[in-house]
This record gives structure tokens, C-alpha cells and sequence, in this order.
């Protein structure tokens, strides 16, 4: 398909045979099973998808499609959280949100480049109403919880992280949001632990 005919598509002045329509699902990671009415998870691709909406009622459309995954929220650090400069939080990739769907599937969600705090707010606020809304798992987990925070964000920003480093995330989000009640025996090893300075890494 030349440059020619896909731009006379985009103004509705010519339609895509269906191998075209196959061919561009393709390299947009668009699962074909979906196309075809076989599946329900719209996203489909071997490599790790880096995706940005542009804003709320965009990235709400997505989340309409991609409601078949598990969202996970990495935030940088909690007490930027809570006292940062917001120019810095703005500039910066604060919050990373990964997908992970049943046919694995990866995505890293990137944050669209807000301006004010109330942009900030609106945008993640609205992405939490819709998770609810749409019956969406999800979690989320501050970066503090993970040894290895700058490998993880200098791959996040080079495009280089792997299926595997995200699953650990999953793992390691799951691990710290767990709620679990610690025997004296528990406790006392940890502390021991702590006493040694063994780091528990998994």
C-alpha cells in the first residue's frame, strides 16, 4: 500500500481491502483474532508496546478496548508524591502504567505531557474512575519498593525493558500491597535479617 492511497484513507476518500486492513493491524499491534470477532483482547504483539494517550477521553477509549488486562501503576517515589515540585513531577515520567493481557501481552503506558497539577490530578483521577467503571484489575506500587529502581527506569527510557522485567514488577507490586499478619517467628527473622543486612531479593 503506498503513502499515496493510505492518506486518500485517512481523509475517507478510499477504503483497505482487508489484507491492508490485516497488514496494518499488524504493525500497530492490533490483534487480528479481534478483527476477525475470535477474541476479546484487541492487543497483540511479541514485542513490548510503548503507548501515549493524548488525553483523558482518549486514554478512557483505550481502557473501553483494552479492558482485558491488568493495569499496574509504578510511581516514582512517595514523598515526591506528597511534596514534590509539581514542575517536576510534570516534567518527569512520574507515573509508568503497565498492561499486561491474557495472551501476553505487554504495554508500557506512558503519561501525555500535562501541564498544571489540576492536569495531573484530572488525568489520574479520571483513570481510576474508569478502571472502576469498566471493571478493570488493577494495582499500583511506589518505586521505593524495588532494589533496582534506576535499572528500571533508565530501561523504561531506552526501550529496553523485557517481558520479564515486567512480570517481576507484577510480582514484586504484588508482594508489597499484600496484607499479611506476621507471626513473632516472622518477625524475629526479619529482624535478624535486617540486623545481618541481608536484603531480601527475589
Amino acid at each position: 500500500m503506498t503513502k499515496g492511497a493510505y492518506s486518500l484513507f485517512e481523509l475517507g476518500q478510499a477504503s483497505l481491502s482487508y489484507e491492508n486492513i490485516l497488514a496494518i493491524c499488524e504493525l500497530l499491534g492490533i490483534n487480528d483474532m479481534w478483527i476477525k470477532g475470535e477474541s476479546d483482547i484487541f492487543l497483540y504483539s511479541n514485542d513490548i508496546l510503548y503507548l501515549k494517550a493524548k488525553n483523558k477521553e482518549m486514554l478512557h477509549r483505550f481502557m473501553m478496548f483494552a479492558s482485558k488486562a491488568n493495569y499496574l501503576h509504578i510511581i516514582k517515589s512517595e514523598v515526591e508524591y506528597l511534596q514534590a515540585n509539581i514542575s517536576k513531577i510534570l516534567r518527569d515520567e512520574y507515573v509508568v502504567t503497565f498492561l499486561r493481557f491474557e495472551n501476553e501481552t505487554y504495554c508500557v503506558l506512558l503519561t501525555p505531557n500535562l501541564r498544571t497539577r489540576q492536569d495531573f490530578h484530572d488525568y489520574f483521577e479520571k483513570a481510576y474512575e474508569n478502571l472502576e467503571k469498566l471493571h478493570i484489575q488493577y494495582s499500583f506500587c511506589f518505586l521505593e519498593n524495588f532494589e533496582t529502581k534506576k535499572e528500571i527506569l533508565a530501561k523504561i527510557e531506552k526501550r529496553m525493558i523485557t517481558k520479564a522485567d515486567i512480570e517481576r514488577l507484577y510480582n514484586l507490586a504484588d508482594i508489597a500491597n499484600m496484607n499479611l499478619s506476621l507471626s513473632v517467628e516472622e518477625k524475629n527473622l526479619i529482624l535478624k535479617l535486617r540486623e545481618k543486612k541481608i536484603e531480601a531479593v527475589i
